[in-house]
């Protein structure tokens, strides 16, 4: 209770400064970057071909459609589902809950970060490329956004091998590769009509999660408790939080659209610290019930949570729902990524064009599900799972510390309207840092190293659109100066 409790608070205050916010127009006005002598280097970026410069670029969403839910969604995922009862069977109650809060810690830092840097910036299409270009500038941003593009589209498979798999243990007739490919065809068809109507099929697979959540919550029958831990043969602590962190890695899908919400700068705080706050309840609330209702041998079934329910088949429906609505916010997640990627011109600009009022990303929908296939083809995403997580991990590090530099060095163009003291932002960089490396030294070794090579790349090319190197380059010229009036200040 003590944590929700704190976390609560804290939450409280957040939404608070976030509606303040809403209440003054100034505090959101686009800051007019110069490089002075004792200021930071920042900018405010003109695009080409700017979806916000079109005037009959139409955007649809608000915070609950175009956040909230896409963002909550993908939290509440399979892994919940499917693996979760598998983290009580090892970790035991008070260990998992250990797991469940460091997790959120660092999601929840993530979103304050995400959440900061948004009530300051003009958003555009892009969402976490977007924040890290226009900080950190052009090179910092193509390092980070091809990344992140990648983990998104790889998703896509990951969550419908998922719902493939989830479906076969009920019909083990079906073939679970043929089903993969028949529904990422239906994933597609219904991408085809655009962003409004996958958004109304979310609300659809919200409202069977909620009806899952009430049979899971009746199904509880205390027991003798799962307390303490009894790993399994190769497990530990951090190999199980490693099987776990994914289940809250989602709350980029609702910052994804940012190009697609009617006010950005409201909509990604609410929304994100929202869909992070009904996630940690959920993940607090689940656990303790399959801890005191089942014995620890029937954890380790991936249909415990099934069988603890009261109706059992509203859980499968659960799944279902769960699976196929991650799925959907990676699909409409790494089109727009591509499609700033190529408006910025790191990649090729046939990949930036939109079509109709809302400039849906067809081309770049097209490769993302070119890429889906190809991944399905291959069947087997143990391979690549633990660099997808390296590369989410990467990408929540970088945008903690691109508002900590932001802070640090007080710059006075960054006015967000939700402030974060600057060492919060670094302790969550830190965090996302120590737990790739504590998950998997290899793969955090492989995708930093992929980061700095395109960062060099990039760095071969040009300034790019933006016309400006952000504030990367000019960091420790606006430290030096921030610590020199400083010193001064603290002799006179």
């Amino acid at each position: 209770m003590s944590i929700t409790s704190s976390v609560g608070s804290i939450f409280r205050k957040t939404i608070q400064s976030v509606r303040s916010f809403s209440k003054n127009k100034n505090a959101n006005a686009p800051s007019q970057r110069t490089a002075v002598s004792n200021q930071a280097i920042t900018a405010e970026f003109h695009l080409h071909d700017q979806p916000a410069q079109d005037p009959g670029y139409t955007k649809s969403f608000g915070t609950f459609g175009g956040v909230f839910t896409p963002s909550f969604l993908t939290i509440i995922g399979v892994i919940m589902y499917l693996r979760f009862s598998w983290v009580v069977g090892n970790a035991g109650l008070f260990q998992t809950l250990i797991i469940v809060a460091l997790a959120n810690a660092i999601t929840f830092i993530t979103a304050l970060s995400v959440s900061s840097i948004a009530s300051n910036e003009r958003m555009e299409t892009g969402g976490a490329y977007f924040m890290v270009s226009r900080v950190l500038g052009y090179q910092a941003g193509g390092g980070i956004g091809i990344p992140l593009y990648l983990s998104q589209a790889l998703s896509i498979a990951l969550y419908v091998i998922g719902f493939a798999e989830s479906l076969t243990n009920m019909l083990p007739s079906f073939h679970p590769q043929l089903v993969s490919f028949i529904t990422l065809g239906v994933l597609s068809v219904i991408a085809l009509f655009g962003a409004k109507i996958m958004v109304r099929l979310q609300y659809v697979i919200l409202a069977v999660i909620l009806a899952s959540f009430v049979s899971i919550a009746l199904g509880f029958n205390p027991g003798i408790p799962v307390l303490t831990p009894e790993y399994q043969t190769g497990q530990n602590f951090w190999t199980v939080f490693a099987v776990f962190f994914p289940a809250v890695t989602g709350i980029l899908a609702g910052v994804s659209m940012s190009g697609d919400l009617k006010n950005p700068a409201k909509s990604i705080p609410r929304g994100t610290l929202l869909a992070v706050a009904a996630g940690f309840l959920v993940y607090l609330l689940v656990p303790i019930m399959l801890a005191f209702s089942l014995d620890r041998g029937s954890l380790f079934s991936s249909s415990a949570l099934v069988n603890a329910s009261r109706w059992p088949m509203l859980v499968n429906l659960g799944v279902f729902g769960a699976t196929l609505s991650s799925a959907i916010g990676s699909l409409l997640a790494a089109p727009r990524t591509l499609q700033a990627l190529a408006i910025d011109r790191i990649l090729p600009r046939f990949l930036g064009t939109g079509v109709g009022k809302t400039r849906e990303p067809v081309a770049a929908m097209t490769l993302s599900l070119a890429l889906g296939f190809g991944v399905l083809i291959i069947g087997d995403l143990n391979m690549v799972a633990e660099i997808l997580t390296m590369f989410f991990l990467t990408t929540y590090g970088v945008l903690n510390l691109s508002a900590a530099m932001e802070r640090l060095v007080d710059n006075p163009s960054y006015r967000p309207a939700l402030r974060v003291p600057w060492y919060i932002n670094f302790l969550g960089f830190l965090g996302c840092l120590g737990v790739m490396f504590l998950i998997s030294p290899l793969s955090t070794i492989i995708a930093i190293g992929l980061v700095i090579l395109i960062f060099l790349y990039l760095g071969k090319k040009d300034s790019g659109p933006l016309g400006q190197s952000g504030l990367w380059e000019g960091f420790w010229t606006a430290l030096f100066f921030v610590v020199s009036r400083k010193i001064k200040k603290s002799r006179t």
